[in-house]
């Protein structure tokens, strides 16, 4: 696992992720096994899906969609299991749906649920009237990186897609290949570190590709000294190693949970 030892720029300030402040948020016990103990790396076929597919949806949008999305997902996905096997090589420690008995068959499973995403997805696109955006030096809306200055840490992340509406309005996208989120504070993240650009996004949506329904939110909730605060006291809790055992339903899918202080049998 990686060490959590926060990259810091010349100026000496360490950078956050949403991916930090998500896990700390949901479990502070998830965070600290996979963010200070040294264990072994538990990747998942569910894992390589989700990059494959980002992966490949984005080079398709960047070359015109010119090609079928589904074509070149195999390729993306068989590249990316090769990399976790090459980091975790004992199938014991991987994770995979309750359901299946093998690694294997969960890879092949997460393989044609992408190829079927992919379809799904490219008929989507083909059907929607949004363009992607794109900013006034011609940066499309794709993979939209971003960072934000918040004093001791900059916070660093990039958004899937931004979408533009026939009515000027201009959505963010985050496309979603497993399960649902309870809360849209990513988007208002997201919505913040825009404003900060001078960009305007009240409306933003999670797409799961998994059934090809989204659900949209209300950005405007997200005020600058809400996200503001948010991210700056789960920074404060991140320095304190205020680690809070967090017990839920979110611990079926949890890859460190064997180690875990309160659910775990290898927690010793």
């Amino acid at each position: 696992m990686d060490m959590d030892t926060p990259k810091r720029d010349q100026a000496g300030k360490r950078h956050r992720s949403f991916s930090q402040f998500k896990t700390m948020s949901r479990c502070g016990e998830q965070y600290r096994l996979q963010r200070t103990v040294d264990l072994p790396r538990s990747p998942s076929a569910a894992m390589a899906l989700g990059s494959a597919f980002h992966a490949n949806y984005e080079q398709w949008e960047l070359e015109n969609r010119s090609w079928p999305l589904m074509e070149r997902f195999t390729g993306e996905y068989e590249m990316e299991i090769a990399r976790l096997k090459v980091e975790q090589p004992n199938p014991n420690y991987w994770g995979k749906t309750a359901r299946v008995k093998e690694v294997e068959t969960d890879i092949a499973i997460r393989h044609e649920n992408g190829l079927l995403m992919s379809e799904s997805y490219e008929e989507h696109c083909s059907e929607s009237t949004w363009v992607l955006y794109r900013s006034p030096n011609g940066k499309p809306g794709l993979e939209y990186h971003f960072e934000i200055d918040l004093g001791d840490f900059t916070f660093r992340g990039a958004i899937d897609s931004l979408l533009l509406w026939p009515s000027g309005n201009l959505t963010i996208r985050d496309l979603k290949t497993g399960v649902r989120e309870i809360s849209g504070f990513q988007l208002g993240v997201y919505s913040y570190a825009l404003r900060k650009q001078s960009i305007e996004a009240n409306f933003g949506e999670f797409y799961y590709t998994k059934d090809g329904v989204s659900t949209a939110y209300d950005l405007s909730r997200y005020s600058d000294a809400y996200v503001v605060d948010q991210l700056t006291k789960l920074d404060a809790m991140i320095m304190k190693e205020e680690y809070l055992v967090t017990p839920g339903d979110y611990c079926r899918f949890c890859g460190v949970k064997d180690w875990c202080r309160e659910m775990g049998e290898l927690a010793a």
